[in-house]
């Protein structure tokens, strides 16, 4: 299966963040979203995965229950396409209440670590993508 060339009527995410300010901790919102982005982080916790979502507005957390999604097969680097709801984790964390992931391009090589980004400075000028991808301060 290959996989959709565009995923348009999305959001932004800085624009999502907006619209959960309102909302309190464990609430979330009836109307739906849909937002694209490159997968940065992935936290399995039993039936439910959160997955931090990057485009150039921002971040945000993406809550996805499987029981909803089913059983995702999402790699660090994806880039994917979601709609779901505007919500607040239990925590008061911005997110969306995931209700369809879809993959939009998978990423062929393994990324570097993410909690500390690309830190050797010979490897960040010989790989320049790398650097652009992992490190905010560089953009």
């Amino acid at each position: 299966m290959t996989p959709p060339k565009r995923f348009p009527d999305r959001d932004a995410i800085a624009d999502l963040r907006a619209a959960t300010d309102g909302i309190e901790a464990g609430g979330e919102l009836e109307d739906t979203r849909r937002l694209a982005g490159r997968v940065m982080a992935r936290r399995d916790m039993g039936k439910l995965v959160f997955l931090d979502l990057v485009d150039r507005s921002g971040r945000i957390q993406l809550m996805c229950d499987t029981s909803r999604t089913g059983e995702l097969d999402v790699h660090l680097g994806d880039v994917v396409g979601v709609a779901g709801r505007p919500a607040k984790s239990r925590r008061g964390e911005p997110s969306l209440a995931v209700d369809k992931l879809t993959i939009l391009a998978r990423n062929r090589s393994p990324l570097p670590d993410t909690f500390h980004g690309l830190t050797d400075t010979e490897s960040r000028y010989r790989k320049r993508y790398l650097d652009l991808l992992m490190n905010d301060e560089t953009r």
